[in-house]
């Protein structure tokens, strides 16, 4: 009988054919996650992945807690152009010792799948796991915790990240690096009273480096002193962070009028992103598969729905719309009513469509799927709302107007809001915004992907609405901001909610709310105004590649020219 030991005491002494050999002996007599492990490492490294991977996945079957195990797997699925298979595999891991390597492995599956924006978040959390292990051999090292705060804000762990800060100005209250960091951590949080205490603290301690010009510039456009954030921009180095410093300057240019410059600063924004060309080749490659989609909605393939059987829960309702068009102002308007739970850009339905596979399979799966389905989205659900909630769910999420058949399919019943605006103010605001890059909003890299991008998302939209029986309410931001409340009451009663007054307070209702997730936090507290509207005419020249696009679907809308 094989010596099950021989086959790791060959391995470390480099005899990997012999140790081969002995593994797959010792394995004639058993299974053994180790020895398992062992072989597809060794077949690894003969370059046999197909064999490799067909052991390791036996390996983590038997010990799935394993994290050596999982590291190898992801890898070998990787390198045998399975990587889509390896991310599904390098699965989020629980907080412990191995989650710097095993957020390390996520990274690299992302990377390959080219599932960017995971592998943003992926690459965060193991810089994060590492700091953390640098930190506990040199606790306090300012650099580390430094480094530490700024990986937790753009968690957004906004509170760990605020203590981390603290004490660092505990020891130094004139770093400017930190109070530039907590500032804007303060902002990002509409906590603008904290930000002119701490930069008046900053004033007090004779604080006046050049490197808080931008800080100083933030809060002056928070009070909408503009002239004071023109005069801060204008002394701001952009190399520092170019991409923040362009996107307020865009915002200060538009405000004070000056059109030219705010269009010159959307430009040099979108041009200083990082990858830029990598993230506008993701956009069209998206755009592609939208308009595969879009093609697929047809009336005889509607037809082959089969109906949805309902479950027990009440569905949510979904707030839809393409981006900037109004949404987080929506759903900030209805987080004032009692009986709402907002969920604002949670990815649950993305979880759906990643079980599903193929949108267009929709048309053909059975009540077993659906149920399947339905179930993966309640479970995600449950996480952020818990099932003895009684009132109504809404899901907010601006993108899961692609899933609008898949939602139908699920929940039948539920009601749908679809927030529209002008198509050339919503590509124009989003060409304004310094967004987080995905694959969706890198589409806002350059005016006319903006526009495609937009064509295909109300294509998809409009073929939902013109095959499928859905239960939509049409909401317009421009109704919405001239007068908000009779638009709430009909939305009220669109939705089966008694009318509440708190609906119309929507600033005491942004005051409340915790971090704003999206682009808008900096305007949701605002009083309502009709600025926006019809702002895209003072950009005319910027947008001209978009134009055709865009108000063809002006016209359809009933915008007009």
């Amino acid at each position: 009988m094989s010596d099950p030991i021989q086959a790791f005491k060959l391995f470390e002494a480099g005899e990997y054919a012999a140790a081969e050999q002995s593994a797959r002996a010792a394995l004639a007599a058993g299974e053994s996650a180790a020895l398992l492990h062992l072989l597809g490492v060794l077949q690894c490294r003969r370059n046999a992945l197909d064999e490799a991977i067909v052991a390791l996945e036996r390996a983590l079957a038997l010990e799935p807690a394993n994290p050596n195990i999982r590291v190898h797997l992801v890898r070998a699925l990787i390198d045998s152009g399975r990587a889509a298979e390896g991310l599904a595999h390098a699965r989020i891991p629980a907080p412990g010792p191995a989650a710097e390597m095993l957020w390390q492995s996520r990274a690299e599956a992302a990377t390959a799948a080219g599932a960017l924006e995971d592998a943003f978040v992926a690459r965060r959390h193991a810089d994060l796991a590492t700091t953390e292990r640098l930190l506990g051999a040199a606790p306090g090292e300012p650099a580390l915790l430094l480094r530490r705060g700024r990986l937790l804000g753009t968690l957004q762990r906004d509170s760990e990240a605020e203590a981390v800060y603290r004490q660092l100005l505990e020891t130094d209250t004139t770093n400017v690096e930190v109070i530039a960091e907590l500032g804007q951590l303060h902002d990002r949080n509409n906590r603008l009273d904290a930000l002119a205490v701490l930069l008046a603290d900053a004033d007090a301690g004779g604080v006046t480096d050049i490197s808080l010009a931008y800080l100083r510039a933030l809060d002056a456009w928070r009070r909408r002193a503009l002239d004071d954030a023109s005069s801060w921009l204008a002394k701001a180095d952009p190399a520092r962070d170019p991409l923040r410093v362009f996107a307020l300057a865009a915002k200060v240019a538009d405000a004070r009028g000056d059109y030219p410059a705010a269009a010159a600063a959307i430009m040099a924004k979108t041009a200083a992103v990082p990858d830029r060309d990598r993230w506008r080749s993701s956009a069209a490659e998206m755009r592609e598969s939208m308009r595969d989609f879009a093609a697929a909605i047809t009336p005889d393939w509607a037809a082959r729905f089969v109906p949805a059987r309902l479950g027990e829960r009440s569905p949510p309702a979904f707030l839809l719309g393409f981006p900037r068009s109004g949404t987080t102002l929506l759903d900030t308007f209805l987080m004032g009513h009692p009986e709402v739970r907002v969920l604002e850009e949670i990815p649950l339905m993305g979880y759906v469509a990643d079980a599903l596979g193929p949108l267009a399979r929709l048309a053909d799966i059975d009540d077993g799927e659906a149920d399947r389905l339905r179930a993966i989205y309640f479970q995600q659900l449950d996480r952020h709302v818990g099932p003895d909630f009684g009132g109504l769910v809404v899901d907010k999420m601006p993108i899961n107007t692609l899933c609008a058949p898949l939602i139908h399919r699920l929940f039948p019943s539920s009601k749908i809001i679809f927030a529209q605006r002008h198509p050339c103010d919503c590509v124009l605001s989003g060409l304004i915004q310094n967004f987080a890059m995905n694959p969706a909003m890198a589409n806002f890299l350059d005016p006319a992907d903006a526009a495609d991008f937009y064509d295909v998302t109300l294509d998809i939209w409009t073929r939902s609405e013109q095959c499928l029986p859905l239960s939509a309410f049409t909401l317009t931001y421009e109704n919405l901001v001239a007068d908000a409340a009779p638009v709430l009451r009909q939305l009220a009663d669109f939705l089966g909610l008694e009318w509440s007054d708190e609906l119309v307070d929507h600033r005491r209702a942004a005051h409340a709310r915790d971090r704003i997730t999206t682009a808008s936090y900096d305007q949701v507290a605002e009083p309502l105004n009709t600025r926006s509207v019809g702002r895209w005419r003072h950009y005319e020249s910027l947008l001209k590649p978009a134009l055709p696009a865009l108000l063809q679907w002006a016209d359809r809308l009933g915008y007009g020219r």
